[in-house]
């Protein structure tokens, strides 16, 4: 899906950091609810803190996937540009080393089981937002709308089973939008042609509307009134 609306990477960090700043203080008042037996707070200890930590940084590492994941999607199949180094996609960055990978972390939102090795979460985020759909929504507001996105994508992990004739369906209309939209560009050339690039993304949306219902599993537009379904 082609993204509609790219925020700034100044934007992104704050955001991201937000977040970590959220899920760093969540294990803190998780620590200073356990008790010794006799309602006293204890200090983790250096192994149950070390854990935690890097708790911290899987989930860390899924959201920027979610943010920034569609910097490495390959959605370029020609090749004519070099993919951007993007540092927060590397498990290394939050301090992840190969020791890590079978280790088993709780996912957090990520759609799936609620635990899961290190590997298969690496695995699972890279195909949902580094494959050949580029994905870009963590800009919305409305928790609701990013969840029902998460949900429609993360649980096939980018990869929609279609038969034949909806890949020709589908062909079809983005070919009718593009082809609407050349024209009305061409007859309007000294116009702003702001209002056709909007038709255009109307019609995929109506298309991605669509695909909901023909898909007809657990997150579906149709079936599970998600936002903006008819």
């Amino acid at each position: 899906m082609a993204a509609l609306f790219r925020p700034d990477a100044a934007a992104i960090g704050r955001c991201a950091r937000r977040r970590a700043c959220a899920v760093v203080e969540s294990f803190i008042r998780l620590a200073k609810r356990r008790g010794n037996g006799n309602g006293h707070a204890h200090v983790p200890t250096e192994a149950v803190a070390s854990v935690e930590k890097k708790q911290v940084s899987v989930l860390q590492l899924i959201n920027a996937y979610r943010f920034l994941g569609v910097r490495h999607a390959n959605v370029d199949p020609l090749k004519r540009f070099e993919k951007p180094i993007v540092p927060e996609l590397d498990p290394a960055f939050y301090g992840l080393t190969e020791a890590d990978m079978n280790l088993v972390f709780n996912s957090g939102s990520l759609v799936g089981p609620d635990q899961m090795p290190l590997r298969e979460i690496l695995r699972a985020v890279k195909e949902t937002y580094g494959g050949s759909i580029g994905i870009e929504y963590m800009y919305i507001t409305d928790t609701q709308i990013k969840r029902w996105i998460q949900q429609r994508f993360e649980s096939i992990r980018s990869q929609p089973s279609y038969d034949a004739d909806f890949k020709r369906h589908v062909l079809e209309r983005l070919t009718a939008a593009e082809t609407l939209e050349n024209t009305c560009t061409r007859a309007m050339s000294d116009r702003s042609v702001f209002p056709w690039k909007a038709a255009k993304a109307s019609s995929r949306c109506s298309i991605w509307r669509c695909s909901a219902r023909h898909q007809g599993h657990p997150g579906d537009g149709h079936r599970h009134g998600a936002p903006g379904a008819p």
